[in-house]
């Protein structure tokens, strides 16, 4: 390898995704509700002539509401091959486990969230709080859990290509 690839590889950054909840479901299901509606009445005004201004001002004020709410902010990291690979290995399948995957889900995915995933402020959750959080049910919905398991998979397990056919300068589109 020569000096300048060596650096560059070494000068990488892992890659990492924010993953951003509503902080209040009840608050984000009402605004995104209140949108729905204010949007709705936009579309049939204008089947009868355009919306008037207050609709208009409904539709703004609701498209507010919904950008203004708080999130929960979510950092997931990818790690070190070296220590994705000790990860998967302390958790491994169980011997004629149907799932066919390398590792227990049972007791990786807390481990993995444990490891990647980092609240806005800072804050981690050990393995057991994750593993209680998913038995409780409460905290996080079955989508949002998924969604963090499958960013953590994603950023660890896949790379993006960039496409030899397609590119600045190559004169090229996509087959």
């Amino acid at each position: 390898m020569s000096d300048g690839l060596w650096e560059r590889l070494q000068a990488r950054a892992l890659p990492t995704e924010t993953v951003r909840f509503p902080a209040d479901r009840a608050a984000a299901d009402a605004a995104n509700a209140r949108l729905v509606d204010a949007a709705a009445a936009v579309q049939d005004s204008l089947r009868r002539g355009g919306p008037t201004e207050d609709q208009a001002a409904e539709r703004d004020a609701a498209q507010a509401a919904v950008d203004d709410l708080a999130v929960q902010e979510w950092t997931v990291r990818a790690l070190p091959p070296h220590e994705w690979e000790l990860l998967v290995a302390e958790h491994p399948a169980q011997p004629g486990a149907a799932h066919g995957e390398d590792f227990d889900p049972g007791a990786f995915y807390p481990a993995m969230l444990a490891e990647t995933v980092t609240a806005g402020g800072g804050e981690t959750l050990t393995a057991a709080q994750w593993a209680q959080l998913f038995a409780s049910g409460a905290g996080l919905t079955l989508g949002e859990k998924n969604t963090l398991i499958n960013t953590a998979l994603s950023l660890n397990l896949s790379a993006p290509v960039v496409s030899e056919h397609v590119g600045k300068g190559s004169g090229r589109t996509p087959p």
